[in-house]
């Protein structure tokens, strides 16, 4: 039950400047979120130094916290030898 709270104060929590929006992220430390994206959070992950945008598509984007785990994907990243599949499978899982 405390995680199910924990993520409706994520989601929710931007709408009125609380940092309840962050706790999640905190309490249990999270390195890739995917992002809804015409969620609310989408624009504060954007503005925040510890993460990093890397993808969108017209259904979510992909944000990757800066921390040494990642620092092999953010290298790929930032030398634009970072990209998604060439082909898509619309079968799950593909």
């Amino acid at each position: 039950m405390e995680v199910i709270q924990g993520h409706w104060d994520w989601m929710d929590g931007w709408m009125e400047g609380r940092r309840e929006w962050r706790r999640l992220l905190e309490r249990y430390p999270t390195e890739i979120a995917i992002i809804k994206r015409y969620h609310p959070v989408t624009a504060l992950l954007r503005k925040d130094p510890e993460w990093v945008y890397i993808y969108s598509d017209p259904v979510a984007f992909i944000f990757v916290r800066r921390i040494p785990s990642q620092q092999g994907l953010l290298a790929r990243f930032r030398e634009k030898r970072l990209s998604p599949p060439q082909t898509f499978s619309i079968h799950f899982p593909g």
